[in-house]
């Protein structure tokens, strides 16, 4: 059975790189695109099983290079609860830049929690080796 592809506003299309089931399921989306301002945000959630092989880096790599390449963004903004290790070392490994802290911003798992703010302009992702 062919995994369901999902098409999103912007041309954007996205597809689970497993599946399984809905818990399981590694899924990428751009959202919040500002065309007036040439910016967007990624977000990404990923099952346990599939945690710790490249998967969100690998991904997350490829719609950046579609949002600055295609769609001709200037600025993308990429947000993690602050205590998800594993998220900021994707946004830090792709280049991103710790802008700032949302205090007590979202509420996850019942408790609420800060989020890290990443950001990337069009001109770091340029000189980055791909």
């Amino acid at each position: 059975m062919e995994a369901p592809v999902f098409d999103l506003p912007g041309g954007v299309r996205i597809a689970p790189v497993a599946q399984a089931d809905a818990a399981s399921l590694s899924s990428l989306i751009r959202r919040n695109a500002d065309h007036l301002h040439k910016s967007a945000a990624v977000a990404y959630f990923i099952g346990k099983d599939f945690q710790g092989r490249g998967i969100v880096t690998s991904s997350v790599s490829s719609v950046i290079g579609y949002g600055f390449g295609r769609l001709g963004l200037n600025r993308i903004e990429l947000q993690c609860a602050a205590g998800n290790l594993a998220s900021r070392r994707v946004a830090e490994r792709l280049g991103f830049t710790l802008e700032g802290t949302l205090r007590q911003s979202e509420i996850l798992h019942g408790a609420v929690v800060d989020v890290h703010v990443f950001g990337m302009l069009r001109e770091e992702f340029k000189f980055q080796e791909r």
